[in-house]
């Protein structure tokens, strides 16, 4: 009955026995084998770990060379060929590994020196970026910093100009209205002197009608009284209107002579003076000629020019709007001028171009022609050559400002008195 309850047991529980069983004899072999190698190291006089260590690699060995003869034992060959064969592919392997991991090292080092390379390539790449932008950045502000300077220098060069322009347009201005008043107060003065001339002579010839009517009434009176006398055979008498009469033209041949001493050496009462009386000769000229426009640049408008008038105002050159002198624009003394002289191109002499300079500054005239600008220079430098007119104002060497101005409007009251001049040029920008 037991072997039949025992026969009866559960595979679960045989295996279960079973495991328990060889638990259990494991644990006492581990005791023995643990007692084994504590007697044999202690015999070997070794630690118990290196005893134990040693034995398990030998056992090790063994496991894989019993493994080895198994396996040369089922594929047929001797031991030796097949461990040997081991050996050698072990050998490989590790080759193999060996090579691998220098393979992977190289390829390591080659990646790490490109990446190394390409570091130091982007470092240099950006360092090159920045040290451009740098210098870009650099020569904007070079550029800007001279901007500004050329800048400020072309605003000071203009600030400068402005104040130069200014300036010569203030003096320009004053000068040009000190010239124009003065012009327009010579122009008064010879117009008033003009006016006052020609009152004189009116008066003058208004009393010389008067003489000449109370003369042809005397003569007319004496007549009919010699014609009673002869008729009463009475001697012609006397009257007194042929004695008033011979008494005028006395008085008037003594008013010439005291006006040819006045008039001077050039001419008497108008007339040309005789080479015998030991007098030179004065020339005079006029006609129209054209000046440069004060007004339109280029243009050109027409003027009378004259020279002066008798006596000590004969080297004064006159200028007159139209050739009937009604208003005289200017004069100029001849012997300021530094320069009288014809053009020298060939369209200037073709129009008669010449030219008088005073202060440096050049006043052109067109005469029409050569032959006429010729004549007009030639007359101009003999009158400034003579010094007997200024002799006569008293400025041969010195010129008296004052007494200059009072000849130059005393040119200009003879002239207004004459029948011809030449033409000008504008007050406003000619200092003559």
């Amino acid at each position: 009955k037991k072997k039949k309850k025992k026969k009866g047991k559960s595979h679960s529980e045989d295996e279960t026995t079973l495991e328990a069983e060889v638990t259990a004899d494991g644990a006492a072999d581990a005791e023995a084998q643990q007692e084994d190698d504590v007697k044999e190291a202690d015999k070997l006089g070794v630690p118990l770990e290196q005893f134990q260590a040693a034995k398990a690699e030998r056992q090790r060995v063994a496991a894989e060379e019993a493994q080895e003869r198994a396996e040369a034992k089922k594929a047929g060959v001797p031991y030796e060929q097949f461990h040997a064969a081991k050996l050698e592919r072990e050998r490989n392997s590790v080759e193999e590994a060996r090579e691998k991991e220098a393979r992977e090292k190289a390829e390591a080092e080659k990646r790490e020196r490109e990446a190394s390379e390409r570091a130091e390539q982007l470092a240099a790449a950006k360092a090159t970026r920045e040290q451009a932008s740098r210098a870009e950045q650099e020569a904007k502000e070079a550029a800007a910093k001279a901007e500004e300077e050329e800048r400020e220098r072309a605003k000071e060069e203009r600030l400068e100009a402005g104040k130069k322009a200014t300036a010569e347009r203030k003096a320009k201005a004053e000068a040009e209205a000190k010239a124009e008043a003065e012009a327009e107060a010579a122009a008064k003065k010879a117009q008033k002197e003009s006016d006052e001339a020609a009152a004189a002579e009116r008066k003058q010839r208004a009393a010389e009608r008067k003489a000449e009517r109370l003369e042809a009434e005397a003569k007319a009176a004496a007549a009919k009284e010699r014609e009673e006398a002869a008729a009463k055979g009475l001697p012609p008498p006397v009257s007194q209107f042929e004695t008033a009469a011979n008494a005028m033209q006395e008085l008037k041949a003594k008013d010439d002579a005291e006006k040819a001493a006045t008039v001077g050496a050039d001419e008497t009462n108008g007339s040309p003076l005789r080479p015998d009386e030991g007098v030179v000769n004065v020339p005079k000229m006029e006609g129209s000629v054209l000046r440069p426009s004060s007004k339109n640049e280029g243009e050109w408008v027409s003027r009378w020019l004259s020279t002066g008038g008798t006596g000590k105002t004969a080297d004064i050159l006159c200028c007159y709007k139209s050739k009937e002198k009604k208003k005289l624009l200017n004069a100029m003394k001849l012997y300021i001028a530094t320069d009288i002289r014809c053009g020298t191109e060939p369209q200037e002499q073709e129009e008669g171009l010449f030219i008088i300079t005073v202060n440096g500054k050049d006043y052109p005239f067109k005469a029409g022609s050569p032959e006429s600008a010729q004549e007009w220079v030639g007359t101009l430098l003999r009158l400034q050559k003579n010094t007997q007119f200024r002799a006569k104002r008293g400025s041969v060497v010195d010129a008296d400002a004052a007494a200059d101005a009072s000849a130059a409007q005393e040119a200009g009251a003879a002239a207004a008195s004459d029948e011809s001049l030449l033409s000008g040029y504008n007050p406003s920008s000619d200092p003559m």
